[in-house]
């Protein structure tokens, strides 16, 4: 497992959460994503509609709502494209990392390369 998954989920039970997936339904995440949402509606690789909200970090800081910055809205597409392999897997933060500069890059969105650094 990627060690940046291991940190996560120990920073996650550290804050009382079982896994990650209680994370994403708590009324703290909910509200998170609302944030990002009502501030940036649209996907920030290819502009569409955003539905998803990724995470560029897990600190806590992160993961507490803190800070925003390393929480980005992408549609469908752009996360799955990103964060999965073809047959459904998680891919390594390395890759996701990659893949993102690869989409900042083919859609020349202007906050995708605003945040090409992260």
């Amino acid at each position: 497992m990627d060690t940046a998954i291991l940190k996560r989920n120990a920073e996650l039970s550290r804050m009382g959460f079982d896994s990650y997936e209680a994370d994403l339904r708590s009324e703290l995440w909910l509200g998170i994503r609302a944030k990002i949402f009502a501030a940036r509606p649209n996907c920030e690789l290819c502009g569409a509609p955003a539905q998803c909200v990724h995470h560029q970090h897990y600190g806590r800081k992160t993961l507490t709502g803190k800070t925003l910055q390393n929480l980005k809205p992408l549609c469908h597409s752009c996360h799955r494209y990103i964060e999965f392999e073809e047959n459904g897997r998680k891919t390594s933060f390395r890759i996701v990392r990659f893949r993102y500069r690869v989409l900042a890059d083919k859609f020349r969105h202007p906050l995708a390369r605003r945040n090409r650094a992260t």
